[in-house]
């Protein structure tokens, strides 16, 4: 085996592991020195506040109270829109029925699925 040529390498290997750790630690120490980080900083700083008065509005009930009458609207505007789906299916569905019945040569629409009572 040859150890000495391992032992090199491994010696390479850990100097080269050493001048990055000491690359990473001066430029680390210049991304905080600078100004832009100072002002990312200052910025996360207040983003963090915003975040903490909110969670304590939502907690102190504010935030629930408009969540709670947002989903009551939701849930209106849901079933609106459910309502109106359903009619215009039926709506679409005797059209259809109409239609085939034209070509069959028929007139009588109170066999229409949803036109006979549905």
């Amino acid at each position: 085996m040859d150890t000495g040529n391992e032992n090199k390498k491994h010696k390479q290997g850990r100097e080269f592991a050493d001048k990055a750790e000491d690359f990473l630690k001066d430029k680390t120490k210049k991304v905080k020195r600078s100004e832009a980080f100072g002002k990312i900083s200052g910025l996360l700083n207040h983003v963090e506040d915003f975040m903490e008065d909110q969670s304590g509005k939502f907690q102190r009930g504010e935030t629930g109270a408009k969540l709670e009458a947002l989903k009551g609207r939701a849930e209106e505007q849901a079933g609106e829109f459910w309502r109106k789906a359903r009619d215009a299916s039926r709506k679409f569905g005797d059209q259809v029925d109409e239609s085939i019945d034209k070509i069959k040569g028929k007139n009588d629409r109170t066999n229409y699925q949803n036109g006979g009572g549905i």
